[in-house]
């Protein structure tokens, strides 16, 4: 029931409410800085598999735990990594551009990767195919068709979205707190046996994105705001989006307690981040 119902329509209702706080403007944006939008998305689409695959073998990962790993590696647009960059001082325009952008074609890209990453731990991990059409058709319906019914609202109703979009992101927020701990709950003992592994991999594929982000931007004499934004639109991985694969469209508890992990721990080096920041930004 958590994952065939609530989580679904969890995911659709934060979706919902990023595209709230989305308008045509933010992709016209994109426009005025194609550059720096192309490096962002070719970190998110090939920096982060390529990060997932080198941690799963370095650490010697098979079955659901590596492919858990690619798994979380293949959804970015964290929904908070707008308010994340905000935060860090960083560029919050671009961070909405690439994040709008990235949920668009999360749906497209994911199984399409998938099938070009997957085959590197053919010899020791479990095989799951991810037929497109049906892991396209889903994450449509869920991601992307509550995205455009968001920013569709703010269109038509702008003064009243803008006085209710926080609140609603808030409950947005909290609803899958709730969703999470009790999916951890259910699943305690798959999570309790795969924590020690799994831990460690999300942690260093989280600050591996975050620092190859923010190198990318630093190699491409980006400011010191823009390489913020890279960092964590790179290493901010949307969970929902692989918790909903892994758990509801494959129907692997495994997989998707995989990317519960990375939900939790990928706090550590954001908060890393913020304290650097915030440091480098007073002095």
């Amino acid at each position: 029931m958590l994952e065939q119902f609530f989580l679904p329509v969890c995911l659709a209702l934060m979706m919902l409410s990023l595209g709230l706080r989305l308008q045509i403007v933010d992709f016209r944006a994109l426009l005025r800085r194609p550059g720096v939008v192309l490096l962002g998305l070719i970190a998110q689409f090939t920096l982060m598999p390529m990060l997932a695959v080198l941690i799963a073998t370095g650490l010697g990962l098979t079955g659901t735990v590596a492919l858990g790993l690619l798994l979380v590696s293949l959804a970015p647009g964290g929904a908070t990594s707008n308010v994340i960059t905000a935060l860090c001082r960083g560029d919050t325009a671009l961070s909405v551009s690439l994040t709008a952008l990235s949920s668009l074609l999360v749906p497209f890209t994911l199984p399409l990767i998938w099938d070009l990453f997957a085959p590197a731990f053919k010899q020791h991990s479990v095989a799951i195919d991810l037929p497109y059409m049906t892991v396209l058709v889903p994450l449509l319906i869920v991601t992307l068709l509550p995205l455009v019914v968001g920013m569709a609202v703010r269109a038509g109703f702008p003064t009243w979205v803008n006085a209710r979009a926080g609140l609603f992101a808030r409950l947005m927020g909290g609803l899958f707190v709730l969703l999470v701990i009790a999916m951890a709950l259910r699943h305690a003992d798959v999570l309790l046996a795969m924590w020690p592994q799994t831990g460690a991999a999300v942690l260093l594929l989280s600050c591996a994105g975050i620092l190859g982000g923010a190198l990318l931007g630093r190699l491409f004499a980006q400011s010191a705001a823009v390489c913020t934004t890279l960092a964590v639109e790179v290493g901010i991985q949307n969970a929902g989006t692989a918790m909903l694969v892994g758990g509801t469209l494959l129907a692997m508890p495994q997989l998707a307690m995989v990317a519960l992990c990375y939900g939790v721990l990928m706090n550590l080096p954001v908060a890393a981040l913020y304290l650097w920041r915030r440091s480098t930004v007073k002095s």
